[in-house]
């Protein structure tokens, strides 16, 4: 099977995710992230497949999307600028066979359902926090 693992552009979020990705690609699966243009040095870096998936920024509070996101929505403010887009067209480019997104990364459920491939949620923890300050932009 191939899988698309869906990040947001911060280690706490990807290095998480990277366990259960080589456990995949031990057992003989393809494995490929989507992230922040910005981040695919650092998924390259950990040896992964990458593709841009979202605006270009870094989870830091210098950045200029962070202010954005943290003003906003949350999280949630990630899916209206590009991130489901960018996720389709790297399923599409890695021939996914589903998408495994972290705790936080809501553009895979979105893309997932748009191209009927099932989703899977890791880092399941997260979800404690970060669900009370995504449900209501969802």
């Amino acid at each position: 099977m191939r899988f698309l693992f869906t990040t947001i552009p911060g280690s706490g979020h990807f290095h998480p995710l990277v366990p259960t990705a080589r456990a995949l690609q031990r057992r003989g699966h393809d494995v490929a992230f989507a992230a922040s243009p910005t981040f695919t040095p650092a998924i390259e870096a950990a040896g992964f497949e990458a593709h841009p998936a979202g605006p270009a920024w870094l989870e830091q509070l210098s950045d200029p999307v962070m202010h954005k996101i943290l003003a906003g929505e949350f999280f949630v403010d990630l899916i209206r600028m590009g991130m489901v887009e960018g996720i389709i067209r790297a399923a599409e480019a890695a021939g996914a066979d589903a998408i495994v997104r972290g705790g936080a990364e809501l553009g895979g459920i979105v893309a997932g359902a748009i191209l009927d491939l099932p989703v899977a949620s890791a880092a399941a923890g997260a979800n404690k926090v970060y669900w009370p300050m995504l449900r209501p932009g969802l």
